[in-house]
């Protein structure tokens, strides 16, 4: 990767940051029950050139890429340079960085890590961002780190399936169609490790499905968190239906991922005997 000539870099950078902002643009409009914040699974691109092409291709073509489909869509170009551009550049550079080395187990690892890294920037962004318009709102109160972390998890919930599920397919294709371009490791490893993805899945998963249980049983905490917005109890109502449903599907993923990976482990191992 570190051989590649700039020119190949920089015309990644640019095809990457282009179907980057198609695929953010098809989704612009599926906001999290904050108002704020898409459903974005187009984060699997971002994820390809990062592995592929390093980590200044997967932040700069992560940054521009979620700049440009704000431009051409909400054109709320300060909000995504708050929020998206830093929370997409430093999310992807970081996980460039980790998979310079390619292994499916630091790959498994480096997507749990690298999202929550640049998902909390992106949330304490948006956070700076309303600070300036909505009193009461700030990265120094409880509420507002309490927000980030809600937005955090809205995009964790939004974004580590399709990272898991979708993505390594994706490169597989990618190592065979450009073999000059892919990682070493990508092209000589087997298959995602079935106790480490379903970790990675099952445990956020759980932490977020006790959270949501916990705004069930306290209602007031919803209400805290969702307390800037005029119906703030219907707000805190979406807040706990993300927290239980999301925090649940990923257990279940993550237990459905454990055993179809096992199977096919198993099916291998039977077919070399």
């Amino acid at each position: 990767m570190d051989k590649q000539p700039l020119s190949i870099k920089v015309i990644a950078i640019a095809i990457g940051a282009a179907l980057y902002a198609l695929g953010a643009m098809i989704t612009e409009y599926t906001a999290s029950p904050f108002g704020v914040g898409q459903f974005r699974p187009a984060v699997i691109i971002p994820g390809f050139f990062a592995i592929f092409f390093g980590p200044l291709v997967g932040g700069l073509s992560a940054a521009l890429g979620t700049n440009t489909a704000a431009m051409l869509t909400n054109g709320n170009l300060l909000l995504s340079l708050m929020a998206g551009v830093p929370g997409n550049f430093v999310g992807f550079y970081l996980y460039g960085y980790m998979l310079r080395k390619f292994t499916w187990r630091k790959f498994v690892w480096a997507t749990l890590i690298s999202l929550f890294i640049g998902n909390l920037i992106a949330g304490l962004g948006v956070v700076s961002y309303y600070s300036l318009f909505i009193h009461g709102l700030s990265v120094e109160t409880i509420r507002g780190w309490a927000v980030s972390l809600g937005l955090t998890a809205w995009w964790l919930i939004t974004m580590l399936p399709f990272m898991y599920l979708a993505l390594p397919p994706l490169l597989k294709v990618g190592a065979k169609a450009f073999p000059n371009l892919a990682p070493l490791g990508l092209k000589t490893s087997d298959e995602l490790p079935p106790l480490d993805t379903f970790l990675s899945l099952f445990l956020p998963g759980l932490a977020l499905l006790s959270f949501g249980i916990l705004i069930a049983v306290r209602p007031s905490l919803g209400v805290y968190m969702m307390g800037l917005y005029k119906n703030a109890s219907a707000f805190a109502y979406a807040l706990k239906v993300m927290f239980i449903a999301g925090g649940a599907m990923l257990m279940v993923i993550g237990v459905a991922v454990l055993f179809a990976l096992k199977g096919k482990r198993a099916t291998a191992q039977s077919n070399l005997t």
